[in-house]
């Protein structure tokens, strides 16, 4: 039962990350790129809510988790090459990004079928987003001095990201270490797992709606402009 919660908790996150990056992508075009990250969190929550499906009726998700990992950190690393600044590094993380998708659509193809479980995308998709994580949160805190804490949203955003791959990266590795585990234990690591999940978003969406004019939200100033009237000076 407690996971169910959980999982209410994820698809509000997912869906509060959904709206408030679309909202902020919409509002300012320094931070258009959020777009995408819009698009990934309504990507995601169909997906849980199909994995949901299909695991009611019985069937394997192996191909669905696989095209969610690679659509996902796919996504991540292009964000974090358009967030980054140096023209060279950029390049860099947009050909990973490029290169880690045509590794993954081989492997599916000509490896392994894309309908079983395997960690080798996963441990790379995982890493690289981390690396390129932890370069953008160098470039973030050396650039302090000139742009407030306050006015840097992509800060939170990607500390949450390193968070919850980094975490889920090391209990997915310890994998063999911990299923001889009691079950309550395993079950405990699943539940803070789930908490990390949501967490992550829930920071994500905090990072967003301290950027966002909320002002300009409220219905009256959607029209303002087509029923303003000049005043006319009296002669």
């Amino acid at each position: 039962m407690l996971n169910d919660n959980l999982w209410y908790a994820i698809y509000t996150a997912l869906g509060l990350s959904a709206i408030s990056s679309g909202i902020l992508a919409f509002q300012k075009k320094e931070y258009r790129y959020f777009g995408l990250f819009s698009l990934l969190c309504i990507y995601i929550i169909w997906h849980e809510t199909y994995t949901e499906i299909l695991l009611r009726r019985k069937q394997k998700i192996g191909w669905l988790s696989n095209i969610e990992e690679v659509i996902e950190y796919t996504t991540l690393i292009t964000i974090q090459a358009i967030i980054c600044k140096q023209k060279i590094v950029k390049k860099i993380m947009f050909l990973v990004a490029i290169l880690f998708l045509l590794f993954c659509i081989y492997r599916y193809n000509f490896v392994i079928s894309i309908k079983k479980t395997q960690s080798l995308n996963f441990n790379i998709g995982s890493i690289t987003t981390i690396l390129c994580c932890f370069y953008g949160l160098t470039q973030i805190l050396l650039g302090l001095k000139d742009v407030p804490l306050q006015k840097q949203p992509n800060l939170l955003f990607t500390i949450a990201i390193v968070f919850f791959l980094g975490t889920t990266f090391i209990i997915h590795s310890s994998y063999s270490l911990l299923k001889g585990l009691p079950r309550p234990f395993l079950n405990n690591i699943t539940t803070f797992l789930y908490i990390s999940y949501a967490l992550t978003y829930f920071i994500h969406t905090w990072a967003f709606c301290t950027q966002i004019d909320f002002y300009k939200l409220h219905p009256k100033r959607w029209f303002e402009k087509y029923f303003k009237t000049q005043k006319v000076p009296f002669k």
